[in-house]
Order: C-alpha cells, then structure tokens, then sequence
C-alpha cells in the first residue's frame, strides 16, 4: 500500500510540474506581447513630434481664419507703440484737404476709429465707426481694398500711426491712406459738418 501511495505522489508531482511549465510558457508569450506593444506604443511615441514637425513645415498649408486673425492680433499689437513720426510723408491731410475730398466726384471712405461712445457724440456724417483696437482686427474688412482713398479720423493724433501700420501689414495701400491731422478735435474746431446719433439705453 505505502508503495503504491509513493508512486501516485511522484505521478501527481510530475503533473503538477508540467502543469507549471505549460503555465510559464504562456505567461512567458502573453508577458512578451505585453512588452513588444509597449515597445511600438514608445516608438510611436517618440516619432510623434518630428511627424508634428514635418507636417508644421509643410510650405503649402493653407492658414485658417483663426490663423489670420491671430496674425493681424499680432500685428495690431506690434504697432501700439508708432507715433505720428513713424508715419511716411504726405499720410497725413489737413480738415480743409478732407473736405476738398469729401465734395470730390470720389469721396473717400471715412473711418472713425474713436470709441462707439465718442462717435455717437458726434462724427463725420458719412463715417464708419471701427474703434481701434480688437474690434479694429475683427472688422478690418469692412474697410474697402480697391483704389477709393481711405481716411482715418481718430479723436486727436492717437492711435493714428498703429492703424496706419496695421492696415498697411494686412495688404492696404499705403499711398491711399490718409489720416486727418488733428483728428476730430480738429474738425470739431474748424466748423466741419457733424452728425450725432441717439444714445439708446436705461
């Protein structure tokens, strides 16, 4: 009895070793699989960036609106601190020369680039109101590109170079911009025609 008890011992000891060998096999390939898509997840990782790089240099990608308007941003800000001795000669035109223009057969397009509330106030009858600043990037088109002369009109002499510059980085003309001299303050003082608009609110 005691020998046929030893001899199943050893039989069930030698299954259970194949059992484990069979086990640590497949532990052995699953473990392998794991680590060889760790690997390639890695290598995917790490090639990422020069991909981002490659296709960032791509020469022909066409820029999105928000790319352009994040470039006029930009460039609005760049010119913040021009002054009127940055502007080229002859950009500047006196109330009388404006107003030559205005009864010319081709009048100019007038742009108020005071604040809404300054406008309302009162303004140049035929003027559109753009306020510099980030209304002026977001609005930039409403202001004409053919060959009518354009003529910025701020409260004084502020503003005045920082338009000009930007209006000329985003494809303007620079030889059809002009800016009044003395800007509506200017006006005001020499009598010229003014329109008010109604103020509405509380």
């Amino acid at each position: 009895m005691s020998e046929g008890v030893v001899t199943e011992g050893a039989g069930t000891a030698r299954l259970r070793r194949a059992v484990l060998v069979v086990l640590a096999a497949f532990l052995a390939v699953g473990l392998g699989r794991v680590l060889g898509a760790c690997t390639a997840e890695q290598d995917m990782t790490a090639e990422s960036p020069a991909a981002v790089q490659e296709e960032q240099a791509e020469p022909d990608a066409a820029p999105t609106d928000g790319d352009e308007s994040a470039a006029s941003t930009a460039s609005s800000e760049a010119n913040q601190n021009l002054t009127l001795a940055d502007l080229p000669e002859g950009v500047l035109i006196s109330v009388d020369e404006l107003e030559a223009m205005r009864a010319s057969d081709n009048p100019p397009f007038i742009v108020d680039i005071r604040g809404q509330n300054w406008w309302m106030d009162g303004h140049i009858p035929e003027a559109r109101n753009i306020p510099a600043g980030k209304q002026f990037d977001i609005r930039m088109d409403e202001i004409p590109r053919d060959s009518e002369v354009v003529v910025i009109v701020p409260r004084n002499e502020e503003r005045v170079a920082e338009v000009w510059q930007t209006l000329v980085d985003a494809g303007y003309d620079g030889d059809l911009l002009k800016a009044l001299e003395g800007g509506m303050d200017a006006w005001s003082a020499a009598g010229g025609d003014i329109q008010e608009e109604e103020h509405l609110g509380c």
